[in-house]
């Protein structure tokens, strides 16, 4: 019986998360959280990347987390999102977006479709502003 449990966690995840960025960064307010870094967008979206990748990527059951990026250097932002991709595609639970403010200063505004915003994004700050680099607080 546990294992028909733990085989039905990434369907539940997949049934209740957006399949698109774009759907997760439309959840609203309650969902998102900012916060500006004195940081150029690049080195920061760098360490985000980095960091997103070696905390989530992973195998479950019966899916895939992955981390992706895309570095915009003509608009000057850049996008980190997870998500987890499985039989029933893939599904959206978090999409990082990063814009520089000036040349050593940039705004990171984060979403989530799962879980408090206020949560995970205390870790998030504290990657982007400590130099942190666990997995959790």
């Amino acid at each position: 019986m546990k294992i028909l449990y733990i085989a039905l966690i990434p369907l539940l995840i997949t049934a209740c998360t957006p399949h698109t960025i774009g759907g997760v960064r439309e959840l609203g307010p309650s969902k998102s959280a900012s916060f500006d870094a004195p940081e150029n967008y690049q080195r920061l979206y760098k360490k985000i990347l980095e960091q997103t990748q070696q905390c989530s990527d992973g195998w479950m059951v019966t899916a895939q987390m992955v981390t992706e990026g895309n570095l915009d250097p003509d608009n000057k932002t850049g996008t980190v999102a997870v998500s987890l991709r499985g039989g029933l595609g893939t599904s959206y639970y978090q999409v990082i977006d990063i814009k520089e403010i000036d040349d050593n200063k940039s705004k990171v505004t984060a979403f989530y479709s799962v879980g408090s915003a206020e949560g995970h994004s205390k870790l998030l700050k504290k990657w982007a502003l400590d130099d942190y680099r666990k997995c959790s607080l």
